[in-house]
């Protein structure tokens, strides 16, 4: 079973700037098929929590900061795990089957997401419940 855990991108700095790299099966574990991202969080924002039957996902505060709280079942055992991004070169890679929640965004954070799928609504489990039910066991 995969498990969520922090992912450190390829980070370069130089007297000009900073730059991050994502690549696909190199520091990454897929390809991204869809990127996207969340902006204008009010201090201590949140986004619904929801869990992916196939699509695997990674997390990166691009600006600002956020909490990711990711639950799963091991056997039948409750398993939680959070972390907090705020560095712009950290990921949090979350595989199908994880029931997560980003919550206590910074005002002005900015929510990275790389996709290893295109969206399709049936992808999502939205309901806790429901959610315990098909990845409980």
């Amino acid at each position: 079973m995969k498990i969520p855990k922090l992912i450190k991108l390829k980070h370069v700095e130089d007297d000009l700037s900073h730059l991050v790299v994502a690549e696909g099966y190199v520091n990454i574990p897929f390809v991204p098929k869809r990127v996207l991202w969340v902006y204008g969080f009010q201090e201590g924002g949140h986004r619904k929590s929801k869990a992916t039957r196939v699509g695997e996902q990674i997390f990166i505060a691009i600006r600002g900061g956020f909490s990711v709280k990711a639950t799963w079942f091991d056997h039948g055992k409750r398993k939680d795990k959070e972390f907090r991004l705020d560095d712009p070169w950290m990921g949090v890679y979350m595989p199908p089957g994880i029931w997560r929640s980003l919550y206590d965004f910074t005002e002005g954070a900015i929510c990275f997401d790389l996709c290893s799928n295109y969206h399709d609504e049936d992808d999502h489990i939205r309901d806790f419940e429901q959610f315990k039910e098909e990845c409980g066991a």
